[in-house]
């Protein structure tokens, strides 16, 4: 029988003025050692800043730091993950840290301090880092959503550009980039492999919304909407599309769009193919991630869900997803999709928690509502995720109701951290329950990590589990597997 052993790992105090988390968004190593993380540690601060849990040193979290210009700068992030043997972090940061603060992805050594500005950003910034407005004809661009390999140094990434049409100022975004590339500890170099056109309502499902590479640095992962194009615009070039073109492209509304989830391989280098995830009840059409009408549950705006990563074993061969983000379908819930090489581009995709229990739900029932955010392993035999039960509100058969608590956004119930062993079985169940009212979105969507050997899981929570949250704050637990 397997369970585990849970900690909670942070105790920074409840600030009922914050509108943002404590604490989110947890990335392990491989063997488990050592967790990164969101922290808000100043209540007049907004934003996170990074901190770092060494397991194997023990003790609180430390707040991560690089020296400049005579100051401790702490490494204020966006999207970031920790390298597989725990030493480097790759985050999109606003700058801080070259003489001319310079914007876009760095790498951190988290035992040297050494820390590497890799991909700058060209928009143009103000001393200080702040954005300054464009001249007209001006272009530029931005880089996201770094992702790195086991290696330390392949590294996948999205560059979206924009330009500036008018005395304005205004920077318009054009379109986005997906990018691979090799640090070769001097320069990176590298393939853009697929341009999405990013229409200026971006929120409403355009562009790429999260990516994550394997392991082994053969293949990508991501979330995206919107047209899904070779970097040339179109035709043959370094990228085939087998066999959902068509469907994905066919968008009849310009301002809206469904997300998908895509995975890019590398068939030799500078050559590659892309397939859109199937659903499995009709391989002809893709699953669906979200769409328009998931409203706050999962908006494409804020929806911290879609800003998950997607869970991809080492090979590249497995994926883990969410999907059917939409309260009413059946569909929401985990997927597996399997079997993808190159000789075999019909992947199978299985579920492996739906919603299930919703149909005849009257408002006050608890139900089955999603799981979310799930990790794979390194050897895709192990799966994590949220597994989470709510109460749907009076109105929600209608349609109608308040956008923040109305028929889209159930209460929360109970939510559940569960492994299972793919392809079946096997489920544990870390949290049994806790009582946690509120929306959704500011849960589960926070983030949860498996480490590479399944042995260890990160995860943001309310609960009271180990005695120690008592404001049900959003804490850091940090679960260790045993085996009794």
């Amino acid at each position: 029988m397997t369970s585990y052993s849970i900690a909670q790992v942070t105790e920074w105090s409840y600030h009922a003025d914050l509108w943002w988390p404590l604490n989110s968004a947890p990335s392990v190593s491989r063997d488990g050692s050592r967790v990164v993380f969101a922290t808000a540690i100043e209540p007049d601060r907004p934003g996170s800043v990074l901190a770092l849990y060494d397991a194997g040193v023990g003790g609180p979290p430390r707040t991560l730091t690089v020296e400049r210009g005579g100051e401790d700068r702490p490494l204020v992030g966006g999207p970031f993950q920790i390298a597989a043997d725990g030493q480097k972090i790759i985050f999109q940061s606003s700058a801080w840290y070259t003489v001319d603060e310079e914007r876009g992805i760095y790498l951190f050594d988290i035992d040297t301090g050494r820390i590497r500005l890799v991909v700058p950003d060209t928009r143009p910034c103000y001393p200080g880092g702040n954005y300054r407005p464009g001249l007209p004809g001006e272009t530029a661009y931005r880089n996201f959503r770094p992702s790195i390999a086991d290696d330390g140094r392949t590294i996948a990434f999205v560059r979206k550009y924009y330009e500036c049409r008018d005395t304005t100022g205004r920077w318009w975004p054009v379109s986005e980039q997906l990018n691979i590339a090799f640090d070769d500890g001097e320069r990176l170099r590298g393939d853009a492999i697929l341009h999405v056109p990013a229409l200026d309502v971006n929120h409403h499902g355009h562009g790429i919304k999260s990516l994550r590479i394997s392991g082994d640095g053969t293949s990508i992962v991501f979330y995206a909407g919107g047209e899904v194009i070779d970097k040339n615009g179109a035709g043959p070039s370094n990228l085939s599309m087998p066999p959902y073109e068509v469907i994905v492209h066919g968008i009849t509304d310009p301002g809206t769009c469904n997300v998908y989830c895509f995975v890019v391989r590398m068939l030799t280098p500078g050559r590659y193919t892309v397939h859109v995830i199937p659903d499995p009840e009709s391989q002809s059409e893709p699953l669906v991630v979200a769409h328009p009408e998931s409203s706050n549950v999962q908006s494409f705006r804020t929806g911290r869900m879609l800003h998950s990563r997607p869970g991809i074993n080492h090979s590249g061969s497995r994926i883990a997803l969410h999907a059917g983000f939409v309260m009413q379908s059946e569909k929401t819930g985990v997927y597996v999709a399997d079997a993808f090489t190159p000789q075999s581009p019909m992947p199978a995709t299985f579920p492996v928690a739906t919603f299930g229990d919703r149909p005849g739900a009257v408002p006050g029932d608890r139900v089955l509502s999603a799981g979310a955010v799930p990790d794979i392993s390194t050897d895709g035999t192990e799966l994590a995720y949220y597994r989470r039960y709510a109460r749907f509100p009076e109105g929600y058969e209608s349609g109608l109701g308040d956008v923040e608590a109305g028929p889209h956004c159930p209460r929360v119930d109970m939510d559940e951290v569960e492994t299972r062993r793919l392809p079946v079985g096997g489920a544990t169940r870390v949290i049994e329950s806790f009582d946690a009212y509120v929306l959704a979105r500011y849960t589960s969507g926070l983030g949860l990590s498996l480490s590479g050997d399944a042995s260890h899981i990160a995860f943001i929570s309310m609960a009271d589990i180990t005695g120690d949250n008592l404001d049900q704050s959003h804490e850091l637990f940090y679960a260790s597997r045993r085996d009794d």
